[in-house]
């Protein structure tokens, strides 16, 4: 294969576009890089004239998305998990606030190599664990994730007598997101507990 270039009938000199590399062949498509996006009038046509299908990168969707307050009695937990690297060194945070949107409780632990996964999991259900020891019953645990609880939180049931879980935005769980970033400046397996609010989490 060779690149491709062209000469420009006008004031443009020749164009090496060094990015697209194919056959002169017909049913080729591409996505248009930075390079013909940013002369897209003049890159449409030398496409068109290879008989290139041009595809173009979908927009970027806007969402409005906020925290919600939970019901009068009801404690809720927003918690987040991360990996980096996937596995990698993982880390968990969670805040917990009641109905008038205070903090009760924030928590961070690292806990060594493993997967977002697991790492979303062992956020809600040491979350869990951690309300039902203080005797809170009424709880929603939210998160970033859609990831499934399967087995430590059989106990926390037992006891609990209202527990709701959601998903939300990454946006809308920015203070649960922010714990697991201090979780990466904890040594394996050390948790951090304060009661009430920190500054550093904002609002």
């Amino acid at each position: 294969m060779q690149p491709v270039t062209t000469k420009i009938n006008n004031n443009y000199n020749l164009l090496l576009f060094r990015s697209f590399w194919f056959y002169r062949t017909s049913g080729i498509g591409c996505h248009l890089s930075p390079i013909l996006l940013n002369g897209m009038a003049i890159g449409q046509a030398i496409l068109k004239g290879w008989g290139v299908t041009i595809k173009f990168p979908k927009a970027p969707q806007i969402k409005t998305c906020f925290w919600k307050a939970p019901n009068h009695y009801t404690i809720k937990i927003n918690c987040d998990g991360v990996a980096r690297g996937n596995p990698g060194p993982a880390t968990i945070g969670a805040t917990l606030r009641n109905s008038k949107g205070d903090f009760h409780l924030i928590l961070w632990r690292k806990i060594d190599v493993n997967t977002n996964y697991f790492a979303e999991c062992i956020a809600i259900l040491e979350s869990v664990e951690t309300t039902v020891i203080r005797g809170w019953r009424k709880l929603w645990a939210e998160s970033d994730s859609d990831a499934e609880m399967q087995q430590r939180w059989e106990q926390c049931k037992k006891t609990i007598h209202e527990l709701r879980i959601s998903s939300t935005w990454r946006e809308a769980n920015a203070s649960a997101d922010t714990t697991t970033n201090y979780g990466f400046t904890m040594t394996n397996n050390m948790a951090f507990l304060f009661e009430g609010r920190l500054e550093q989490l904002g609002h």
